[in-house]
């Protein structure tokens, strides 16, 4: 079987820095990573403007390092790329990807600043027949897709997702997980958290969410620097009730109660969904298999996201044309 060359541009905790926690000893959290253990690919490049980082990770997995992406892609010609900067930085990265003529491109969220820049990025791997994945790594975990099909049979009336650490780096995750288990957002009424941000360059932010189907979800921002919340899975938590039972989604359990019985299922420190990424990339590379995140699951969540923003803003609630 072929093994695919892959580089990763962008060197910081997604890109490689998560993994050194020493809580996650036998859990894979970074491109580099998964791509330096995946059986089906060889990191072969790390890219990034910071030399230390460089040092340290060049050292780390025994590659070649560059300060520069377009110089990377021309001496090492990979079949696929990381990319793991800034927002801003991504669609000028996608595209010289593509015209080095990389096979797949595995992008960092949030995919772009708007939409419409989300929309280009798409268009420029379709259009040269180039694998886009976009890494909202809950829709590369098996757990969220099985609660998906449960939904419908709980008949939900009351949902509420919660978040921490800004709208743009944590809400994101939220929103995409919504979207899986609910379907498209029609309109947001939005307002500004009293819970603390962690730069104010990314707001939290409450909002109620509408979808096409007539539900609502009510999105919370919750105060990270209380640790109640962070030692017990509120990071992100999902709860859906329903007039025959209930789910309840955070980082380490899944709970399930329907006719009088409550299940729950630890997945704490089981989730595969770095390498399950790469392997959906490679099943889309050679059996043109669609994978579990799209541009367009990209650029739908960004949409949202600038929704939120603007109806925070103006106190006004927003449709979002981008859901038909």
């Amino acid at each position: 079987m072929k093994t695919y060359n892959a580089m990763v541009i962008g060197c910081g905790r997604i890109g490689c820095g998560f993994d050194d926690d020493p809580n996650r000893p036998h859990q894979v959290m970074t491109h580099a990573g998964a791509y330096a253990s995946h059986a089906r690919t060889k990191l072969v490049a790390l890219v990034d403007v910071d030399k230390t980082k460089l040092d340290t990770y060049g050292k780390k997995y025994g590659v070649k390092t560059y300060t520069d992406a377009r110089e990377a892609l021309a001496a090492e010609k990979p079949d696929i790329v990381s990319i793991c900067t800034l927002m801003d930085s991504h669609l000028a990265l996608v595209k010289a990807a593509v015209a080095a003529g990389v096979k797949a491109i595995w992008c960092e969220k949030p995919l772009a600043p708007t939409a419409a820049e989300g929309r280009e990025i798409e268009r420029a791997c379709k259009e040269n027949n180039v694998v886009l994945v976009h890494n909202f790594i809950k829709r590369f975990d098996p757990v969220p897709h099985k609660v998906k099909e449960l939904v419908p049979g709980i008949k939900p009336v009351s949902i509420t997702s919660t978040y921490t650490g800004g709208m743009w780096n944590n809400g994101i995750h939220a929103i995409d997980l919504l979207r899986l288990l609910l379907g498209e957002i029609t309109s947001v009424t939005a307002k500004t958290s009293a819970s603390p941000p962690r730069t104010p360059a990314d707001p939290n932010i409450d909002a109620t969410l509408t979808f096409a189907s007539g539900l609502q979800a009510e999105l919370l921002a919750l105060d990270e620097t209380n640790e109640a919340v962070t030692t017990k899975g509120g990071l992100f938590k999902t709860t859906i009730e329903g007039t025959n039972g209930s789910i309840a989604l955070d980082h380490w359990n899944i709970s399930i109660t329907q006719g009088g019985k409550t299940t729950v299922l630890s997945v704490r420190g089981t989730q595969d969904y770095m390498r399950n990424a790469v392997t959906s990339m490679i099943a889309a590379l050679e059996q043109n298999t669609p994978v579990p995140c799209t541009a367009q699951d990209g650029w739908k969540a960004v949409a949202a996201v600038n929704a939120l923003l603007e109806s925070a803003k103006t106190n006004k609630s927003l449709s979002l044309p981008e859901a038909s």
